[in-house]
């Protein structure tokens, strides 16, 4: 999932309000999700840090896993609370109902017809 930049800067703010110390959030990143934050971003201030993380973490799908790290420390913290339920609600699959037009076709061609139409409109 793609972060637009209000929903990077809400993540990165709620980061910071739950670890206003960038020792704490690279303690939490280590023992939580075994990353080094010195061996991965780069950023003159922690700001900088930790939109640099966010970005990082972003295309390997694992934001979500950021967020529960962090709760696992800061459960309370009400703004990740609302990130993670925001993210979570961006990535729910959708669920299309699929109507087949099949009735007078036996089962496995219902099937195989049915893995065309699901396949074929990715």
């Amino acid at each position: 999932m793609k972060l637009t930049g209000k929903q990077h800067k809400q993540l990165r703010e709620a980061i910071q309000s739950a670890f206003p110390f960038e020792g704490d959030f690279k303690m939490m990143l280590l023992e939580e999700m075994e990353v080094s934050l010195d061996n991965i971003v780069g950023g003159g201030n922690y700001n900088q840090i930790v939109s640099n993380l966010i970005t990082q973490l972003e295309p390997q799908n694992k934001i979500l896993e950021l967020i529960e790290a962090a709760l696992i420390n800061v459960p309370n913290n009400q703004e990740l609370l609302n990130c993670k339920q925001q993210f979570i609600q961006q990535t729910e699959p959708i669920n299309i109902p699929i109507q087949a037009k099949l009735l007078d076709v036996p089962d496995n061609q219902k099937l195989l017809r049915l893995n065309k139409f699901i396949y074929n409109s990715t």
